[in-house]
């Protein structure tokens, strides 16, 4: 499921893991800060030995990437003036993905999750609480 703002400005993809067959599922386009897929190979499947070259990339956004383990949350996505635009409920087992805008969690249940994002990290100047 996508989330866009009213201008149809792509702020969050919400993923199902448990119903992704797909031998391989870019979830992401090629143009976005971040890349995110999944991949369901069998036993004799290869991803081919591979080098990423070292490239000098333009981020415009902190993307971050959330996969609930078990538990259940709730997250509220904003837009870039950090507007309300919807509350998005994750189960386990579940990612989401938040491109751009703001948001909150709200624990609903115990919750394991796991939390990526770009880095350099800089916590003074890469966060705005409102």
């Amino acid at each position: 499921m996508n989330i866009y703002d009213n201008e149809q400005n792509l702020l969050a993809v919400l993923i199902d893991t448990k119903k992704s067959n797909d031998t391989k599922n870019f979830y992401t386009s090629n143009d976005l800060d971040i890349q995110v897929a999944s991949f369901n190979l069998s036993s004799q499947d290869v991803i081919e030995r591979h080098f990423h070259y070292s490239q000098n990339r333009n981020i415009k956004t902190t993307s971050e990437v959330i996969y609930l383990q078990s538990g259940k949350i709730e997250v509220e996505i904003y837009d870039i003036n950090k507007k309300f635009v919807q509350n998005v409920l994750v189960k386990e087992e579940m990612l989401i993905i938040l491109l751009q805008g703001a948001h909150a969690i709200n624990i609903l249940e115990d919750s394991k999750f796991i939390e990526v994002k770009q880095g350099p990290y800089d916590p003074e100047y890469d966060k705005e609480r409102f």
